[in-house]
């Protein structure tokens, strides 16, 4: 027969409670002040974006949308003010989702402003996932040299969300002309 379990005592019981609730409490405590901030209304203006064009935060919050049914669509950011907005965050935004959604829906636009921003972005150290995002937004300009060279320089990267991307790019017939 085997003997009973000790019981833990009372007192024991009592601390491994308390050190549960303020360890739970602690948690809490830092997780709620980036919630609430995530929730502000202040959240939409554009202090949180200095330098950005006017209504630039509202943009990418619409940008941070959990399923791609809720994104804007690239037909309803034509007007200028839109596409200003869209070069802002596609080049300056922390958020690496807010980045490549911008780049992604810039891809429409076919303006020497974006063009610029997309090569850019390009030529940068930004994260592969950004870049890559900006290889995609090519895909309706033709392949010119100044493309083209880059395009060859990033399929030399070891990175694949970067090297696959831009040789699918290199070996893809020209589309469309810019």
């Amino acid at each position: 027969m085997t003997s009973p379990r000790p019981l833990r005592s009372t007192a024991l019981r009592s601390t491994t409670l308390r050190s549960t609730t303020r360890l739970a409490a602690l948690v809490l405590a830092l997780l709620t002040p980036a919630w609430v901030s995530a929730q502000s209304p202040a959240e939409g203006a554009n202090a949180a974006l200095p330098g950005a064009p006017e209504g630039t935060e509202a943009l990418a919050m619409r940008l941070r949308a959990r399923h791609v049914r809720d994104l804007p669509r690239a037909e309803t950011l034509r007007e200028p003010a839109d596409l200003a907005r869209l070069r802002w965050l596609a080049e300056h935004h922390h958020w690496l989702v807010v980045r490549t959604r911008a780049l992604l829906l810039l891809a429409h636009d076919p303006s020497s402003d974006t063009r610029a921003l997309v090569l850019r972005v390009l030529d940068s150290s930004a994260p592969a996932i950004v870049r890559a995002a900006a290889v995609r937004a090519t895909q309706s300009w033709a392949l010119d040299a100044a493309l083209r060279s880059r395009l060859e320089r990033l399929a030399r990267e070891d990175d694949p969300r970067l090297g696959d991307p831009a040789r699918r790019r290199l070996s893809a017939p020209a589309s469309a002309t810019n």
